[in-house]
């Protein structure tokens, strides 16, 4: 299982000869759910292992911080993760049974109404849904039962608090900007999807772009935007749109300047006034029409879990679109984008900056907890389910007490940040091994020695709008993580300078993409080349009473031969196009040299290798971005 914001998944997978079976055992954790001491336990036990896991995650953290500073009484400043602090210590400590409030919560909110099924098995529908309708009948009806409404609640933040300032110490050794804003639920607006056209053009990289006005200025690396396809992202009471943007040591020096950039991109697309180019809309159309039609099988899995989400009240999926409704892209509605871009105001605008140079959060380092990634790990479109995994702290401490000296972690207390709504699900698998909860509850950080050289580096400031002599009694931190940050208004006259000025010349929408397939007729299958060829399918099998195919699963390739004046290169051809009638085709193109042959003594030969890698494919990322939102990868 996992749980969003505003909804929680269970899923299983089981051999089709058990479907029955588990069915019966699915319906009665909803009917009689036994919420016995020892299972309430090892649940514990598996929220605790994954909040220590994502405690030095920089993107869980900020998320964390940037909910808990939503206006009082909104659900964002509920502690969505959990921990054996929330969920134990501190209702021990005012005398609430858990198991008590287990079973009022579940009496309260798992009713009939509010739940939606999906199940997948190879039998007829009709006897799918004798199966659904024998299991589910124990769970009663629950007439009158009214969907729970978030939209009532309202934007999570109060707009008199902003636009707002929060600098924060993150762990890793970063630079990192982030502008949110928020902006009314586009949830119910899957068939025109407003907020992916503006992320399409704010996100791009091509010539013209924000990427690539500051990766010539030598300000930036990176930049995405958009709004999450998360939860916490996508809620029926606001959609956050970020744009985040990783820094360089000068981007750092000069952010206000990289925020600037942005908002005179956001003034270019306003001066198209009522006439917003239509042709991005008509691209991402086009790209989302092939990607369906020819939509590779999906996990049945993963199709149940995204299925019995989308049918859920708050998404607004008509029953004809809960499969392609991603993938719609009906009506071009300006009415809808014009909004959502005056709305990405330079008063509306909540920015975070993630900069080692503010220091770097120590005390994790040894605790027990998952080093985490900031990466966003691959998931499936409404959510995925994270490991929870319970780490060896025997080792891992020696390890990360040497990464701690590699990062020159300064020795202060808890902080990170960045907004990566992809990690803010939770699972619900317990690991298979775990202390009991009272060794849990008394569990300390072990002790890393770090060199005094490296504890007294103090790390050089870039920001010039931060004096960290008069922030020092104005540090906060946050209670759940320990996110150490600074929280502060924006200068009037920084505001004024963002608003006033006139996009850059250099900034434009990007053009429209060549790269783009609307032909997909195979052609027809290759004459033989009378070069040579593989040597015949071998029918035998080395391993006795091994079933033996009777032909190849897979066309062999040919040699096409050299072109004129190359010997050396070898040209080969895979026709897979005829085997499986989908228009698909790749090129690899393998360089050896004998200059940077293996040498397990010059490591400078693969440090080379790998800088002249990423150089070219930063040289080339303009050229080749339009193919890879054209899907050609």
């Amino acid at each position: 299982a996992y749980t969003e914001c505003e909804y929680t998944n269970f899923y299983f997978e089981v051999n089709r000869k058990a479907l029955h079976e588990a069915l019966d055992m699915f319906a009665q954790l909803f009917h009689e759910p036994l919420f016995t001491q020892d299972s309430s336990s090892r649940e514990l036990k598996a929220i605790e292992s994954e909040f220590q896991k994502r405690r030095r995650s920089d993107s869980v953290r900020a998320e964390t911080l940037f909910a808990s500073l939503a206006s009082d009484g909104h659900p964002w400043r509920l502690f969505g993760w959990g921990n054996l602090q929330s969920l134990y210590e501190e209702p021990k400590s005012k005398g609430v049974d858990l198991n008590s409030e287990l079973r009022s919560f579940f009496q309260e909110n798992y009713k009939a109404s509010r739940m939606r099924l999906c199940v997948f098995g190879i039998e007829s529908l009709d006897s799918l849904q004798a199966a659904v309708a024998e299991s589910f009948s124990v769970v009663a009806p629950s007439p009158g039962i009214q969907p729970l409404d978030f939209a009532a609640r309202g934007l999570p933040m109060d707009p008199a608090q902003l636009p707002r300032l929060v600098r924060v110490r993150p762990i890793k050794d970063i630079h990192s900007l982030y502008m949110s804003w928020q902006l009314p639920s586009q949830l119910s607006q899957y068939r025109s999807k407003p907020d992916a056209y503006l992320g399409n053009l704010i996100g791009d990289e091509g010539h013209g772009s924000v990427l690539s006005f500051l990766k010539n200025a030598g300000l930036a690396t990176e930049l995405c935007a958009g709004a999450g396809s998360d939860n916490f992202s996508h809620s029926s009471n606001s959609m956050i749109f970020t744009v985040e943007i990783s820094l360089t040591e000068k981007g750092m020096q000069e952010w206000a300047k990289v925020a600037g950039i942005v908002f005179q991109y956001f003034k270019m697309l306003r001066g198209f006034g009522d006439s917003l180019p239509r042709w991005p809309f008509d691209e991402k159309k086009l790209v989302a029409q092939m990607s369906y039609r020819f939509l590779q099988e999906k996990d049945p899995c993963d199709l149940v879990q995204n299925l019995s989400t989308r049918m859920l009240p708050l998404f607004g999926y008509e029953a004809e679109h809960l499969i392609d409704g991603p993938f719609r892209y009906d009506d071009f509605q300006e009415d809808l984008i014009r909004p959502l871009l005056h709305g990405l105001s330079v008063r509306g605008c909540f920015m975070m900056l993630l900069s080692s140079s503010y220091g770097q959060s120590a005390g994790l380092a040894t605790d027990g907890s998952e080093s985490g990634s900031d990466g966003e790990e691959e998931e499936n479109e409404e959510g995925a389910e994270d490991d929870a995994e319970a780490g060896d702290t025997s080792e891992r401490d020696e390890e990360l007490a040497v990464e701690a000296k590699r990062q020159r972690l300064v020795q202060t207390p808890a902080g990170q940040s960045k907004a990566s709504p992809t990690e803010s699900q939770q699972h619900a698998n317990a690991p298979h091994h775990h202390p009991p909860v009272e060794q849990l509850q008394k569990a300390k950080p072990a002790e890393t020695t770090l060199d005094a050289t490296l504890l007294s580096q103090k790390p050089k400031l870039l920001d010039p709008f931060f004096d960290a002599a008069a922030a020092a009694d104005a540090l906060r931190v946050e209670p759940r993580f320990g996110t150490e940050f600074w929280d502060s208004r924006l200068d009037e006259s920084l505001l004024k300078m963002w608003e006033e000025a006139l996009p850059d010349p250099l900034l434009h929408a990007p053009e429209p993409n060549v790269f783009i397939a609307t032909d997909f007729s195979l052609l027809p299958a290759d004459a033989d080349a009378g070069g040579p060829q593989p040597a015949a399918f071998r029918r035998s099998s080395v391993f006795e009473g091994f079933p033996v195919p009777r032909e190849r699963l897979v066309p062999a390739p040919r040699l096409l031969g050299s072109p004129a004046g190359a010997s050396s290169l070898k040209l080969w051809h895979l026709n897979c196009a005829e085997k499986f009638g989908q228009p698909r085709s790749e090129v690899w193109l393998k360089m050896t040299s004998p200059y940077y042959s293996l040498d397990a003594k010059n490591t400078r030969k693969e440090v080379l290798l790998e800088l002249y890698v990423w150089c070219l494919e930063d040289s080339l990322n303009e050229t080749l971005y339009p193919a890879s939102k054209a899907k050609l990868h």
